[in-house]
């Protein structure tokens, strides 16, 4: 899901594990699914925020760099999903586990147990 807002990126996320396009039997159909946390290009270009992504590093074909995108780091152990600062952070939130937790018959758990009780 690209370009789209937190509520409908973390609902597509929830679908895929409890009622998943095409999926007649959510038990048996599809018994691998997995989700990664991903980067929302929020710098209006679609560079990745590894601090190299900057027009003043470019020595060839420059014409076409646009704008640059800073440095963003990816882990965080206080940050909570869909922060706003480009990455998405699916694995820490807490309805998404749920989701995955109710697929596999597994009992819910809380942020707390997790240690992400900070991410409402």
């Amino acid at each position: 899901v690209k370009n789209c807002p937190a509520s409908e990126h973390r609902s597509f996320e929830i679908r895929l594990f409890s009622s998943p396009n095409g999926v007649q039997n959510n038990n048996d159909d599809w018994p691998i699914r997995f989700i990664l946390s991903s980067y929302y290009h929020t710098h209006g270009d679609l560079c990745i925020p590894d601090g190299k992504s900057s027009c003043d590093l470019c020595t060839i074909t420059c014409t076409s760099c646009r704008k640059p995108v800073p440095y963003t780091k990816a882990h965080d152990s206080m940050t909570c999903a869909y922060t706003g600062n480009g990455y998405t952070r699916t694995h820490r939130d807490i309805a998404v586990i749920n989701a995955m937790r109710a697929w596999m018959h597994l009992a819910p758990v809380s942020g707390a147990s997790l240690g992400i009780g900070h991410c409402g």
